[in-house]
Parts: C-alpha cells; sequence; structure tokens
C-alpha cells in the first residue's frame, strides 16, 4: 500500500489519499497523529508539503508511527520548503527565485499560502535538511538510509526532499 498524507486535491494512481481538509477529497479525511490503522504495513508513505503543516511535536509522533507502520524496506518520502533559504531570502543575503511570487521564497514557507485563507494550509514548523535527518532519526531510521534530494514539487529552488528507508 501506498499512502500520500496531506495529498491535498493531488491524486496519484494507485496512492491512497489522507488529509485532514473535508474538501480535499481525499480519500481519508483525518488529523494525523494519530495515523489511521491499515491491514497490512505501508510500501511507501510521501508528505508532499505536509509535515511542515504539525506541530513539532505532532511531526515527532507521526514519524515515529509512519516507521513502524513500514514494511522493512518501506520508503518515506518527505518534501518541504528549507526554512535556511528562507531566511537568507528574509535577510537579504540571497535573493528570491526569478518567478516566484512574492513572499514564496520568504514568508511562505516560514508560515504558509495565506492566498489559500485556509488555516490548515498554516505552517506550524519548519525545517532544514539537517533538522529533518535529525527527526527521522529520531523516529528510528536509520542514518546510513537517509538520503537527500533535490525538489520536485512547488518550487525546487527553495525545497527540499529527504527519502528514509525502514
Amino acid at each position: 500500500m501506498r499512502l500520500s498524507i496531506g495529498s491535498g486535491r493531488v491524486a496519484s494512481p494507485g496512492w491512497t489519499t489522507l488529509d485532514a481538509d473535508p474538501d480535499s477529497g481525499a480519500q481519508i479525511v483525518a488529523t494525523v497523529p494519530p495515523l489511521p490503522e491499515f491491514p497490512q504495513p505501508l510500501h511507501t508513505v510521501e508528505m508532499i508539503h505536509s509535515l511542515e503543516h504539525l506541530y513539532r511535536w505532532d511531526a515527532a509522533a507521526l514519524l515515529v508511527e509512519i516507521y513502524d507502520a513500514l514494511q522493512p524496506g518501506g520508503r518515506l518520502v518527505i518534501e518541504l520548503p528549507n526554512i535556511a533559504f528562507a531566511a537568507e531570502v528574509l535577510t537579504g543575503i540571497r535573493p528570491p527565485i526569478p518567478g516566484t511570487a512574492p513572499g514564496q521564497c520568504d514568508m511562505w514557507p516560514l508560515y504558509g499560502d495565506p492566498t489559500t485563507r485556509n488555516p490548515l494550509y498554516g505552517h506550524r514548523w519548519g525545517y532544514t535538511p539537517a533538522t529533518l535527518r535529525g527527526a527521522l532519526e529520531g523516529a528510528g531510521f536509520d542514518p546510513a538510509k537517509i538520503v537527500e534530494y533535490p525538489a520536485q514539487h512547488h518550487v525546487p529552488g527553495r525545497d527540499f526532499r529527504m527519502e528514509a528507508v525502514r
């Protein structure tokens, strides 16, 4: 089973979708944690721009639950804004990425996209590659099986992706 947490309106074929927003169209409408129980271990869990919408303590609890729910060799994929990048833009150390909306490279990674006018889109915690790696290790993932990749969604130059294998 492949589970997409915080999937919003994006549904890839073959994935079970879970989102807290009842208007998202997700197959499972639920707030996490706790992770719902599934009849079998999970093959892959993805959280594309959703972990930052949880308080740090809830994110830590959810990462442990995901680790426990994954089958051996199962994979967790997380993609989210890099708040270190946002801080550099905010303080003028680096310019925003050309073609992005005002705030998209500095304020949005910190607080969420205000254009939605939806409290579920607010950010409750931020991560850098180092802090997310620490959170994954704290959840039980082997440091040798955590790999950082370039982001594939939203704003690739601002964001980052980590994959962890159980």
